[in-house]
């Protein structure tokens, strides 16, 4: 009587051929997530090498991006290919626990090395996220954290124990933002649209420091509901710090400073420009030409085409034009042309510092010394004026009528040099009496 296969065994026995179509299955898809993982790491690297110039020729200094980019890929197909391994062998290890009905059967060992399988997967996993110097998160729609990478931990300056499960405006408060009301009356727009990225001022409670964040939210979805949400952060404080510093001197400079466009127009000034030029706001001269506030157009093209050729131009004296008819105002320009590391035009930047009033007290002194000048060529006697040391320093016209020398002639030589051998001396005493104070005559 031939023996048939126990009930049990029956219910559980499966064609001699399924396990080699399991293997094949999964030699397929090692070979589908091998192709999977190699597109993707060409598509980082094509994407690096034809952005490469686009980025490089944005004002911010951003060539750091592709390259990290690919790193970051490379990172992630390398762990994503471990993972194969490891859930291959784990399939393995479970297929063979499957197969023996009876519990005394399974193997202690099999049992232990899928264990630690699992707690390796899963310690790679937060060695993964822990690498980043960025922030990444997972929160739960009512506010509670579900994990952190250990730099929010660090931030928080708290451990990972202490963080998860906790709301998360225990630890922060975005000051921008009026409460928890006003964060779940925006929810449903997040749900609906799923992701949301833009910068937030944050402020950390243990600490009371305040942080500003780069951030990305993406929805977590499953069965097409979204369970929670996944967030991205990059600290960018100190590049708002330096953007405020720069703004407060931009706007406090008394000398005028704008940017420009390539066609000339005036994209930002500071107030200082403004009042300059005798308008009420910076903003009423945004969008300006140059050369509209100049009083010769002529001089501005003149700039522009030696801009061109140089790329900058140092202290140059034009006359602009006030918005009060008649009045111009006399400025030192200095302008240079900016352009990004590709070679690309940017921009062009300048200040104007107004000398209209020194360039009138010149004028008055020069008027001044005008006038003493012709007063001194009409004196009738000789006039002549010496330093400390005898030396004339200045002789009126006269001296030619009376002695035959220029007076540039005598500038710079001692008192007695033009005088007789026998008089020089005397000459000399009166000198000396003259500068001690003891005679105040001749």
């Amino acid at each position: 009587m031939t023996r048939n296969s126990t009930p049990g065994a029956g219910s559980s026995a499966e064609p001699a051929s399924a396990p080699r179509d399991r293997d094949r299955l999964t030699r397929r898809e090692r070979s589908v997530w091998r192709a999977a993982l190699v597109l993707l790491g060409a598509l980082s690297v094509a994407f690096a090498i034809t952005s490469w110039d686009s980025i490089r020729a944005m004002p911010h200094h951003l060539e750091a991006l592709p390259i990290g980019l690919v790193i970051l890929v490379s990172l992630f197909v390398a762990y994503a290919w471990s993972k194969t391994t490891e859930i291959a062998e784990l399939r393995g290890l479970v297929r063979g626990i499957e197969q023996r009905t009876n519990p005394a059967e399974h193997n202690p060992e099999q049992l232990d090395q899928l264990f630690a399988l699992i707690s390796k997967s899963q310690q790679g996993y937060r060695d993964l996220i822990d690498t980043f110097g960025d922030f990444l998160f997972s929160l739960s729609l009512d506010g509670k954290i579900r994990t952190v990478n250990r730099s929010f931990a660090d931030l928080l300056q708290r451990s990972f124990v202490d963080v998860i499960g906790h709301p998360v405006d225990e630890f922060i408060e975005l000051p921008d933002f009026g409460g928890r009301l006003e964060l779940e009356q925006s929810l449903p727009r997040f749900l609906e649209r799923r992701s949301w990225k833009g910068v937030l001022r944050v402020r950390v409670k243990k600490s009371g420091a305040i942080c500003y964040f780069d951030c990305v939210l993406q929805a977590i979805v499953r069965d097409n509901a979204v369970h929670g949400v996944s967030g991205f952060a990059r600290d960018i404080t100190r590049e708002r710090e330096n953007e405020a510093r720069f703004t407060e001197l931009f706007q406090t400079l008394r000398e005028g400073v704008y940017l420009a466009s390539a066609d000339d127009r005036i994209t930002d000034a500071n107030p200082a420009l403004a009042q300059m030029l005798g308008f009420q706001s910076k903003d009423e001269i945004i969008n300006l030409q140059i050369s509209s506030l100049y009083r010769k157009i002529a001089d501005r093209e003149e700039e522009c085409a030696k801009l061109s050729e140089l790329g900058f131009l140092g202290a140059r004296e034009v006359t602009l034009k006030h918005r009060q008819e008649g009045r111009d105002v006399v400025a030192v320009h200095t302008t240079a042309a900016i352009h990004d590391p590709a070679g690309n035009f940017v921009r062009y930047q300048g200040t104007f510092v107004d000398v209209t009033e020194h360039h009138e007290m010149e004028r008055r002194l020069h008027m001044e010394q005008e006038f003493a000048r012709r007063l001194m060529d009409s004196f009738p006697d000789l006039v002549i004026v010496l330093d400390r040391e005898g030396r004339y320093t200045f002789a009126s016209p006269q001296v030619f009528n009376l002695l035959g020398y220029h007076p540039e002639e005598l500038i710079g030589k001692p008192v007695g040099s033009r005088t007789e051998f026998l008089d020089r001396a005397a000459s000399q005493a009166l000198f000396d009496d003259l500068i001690s104070g003891r005679a105040t005559d001749g």
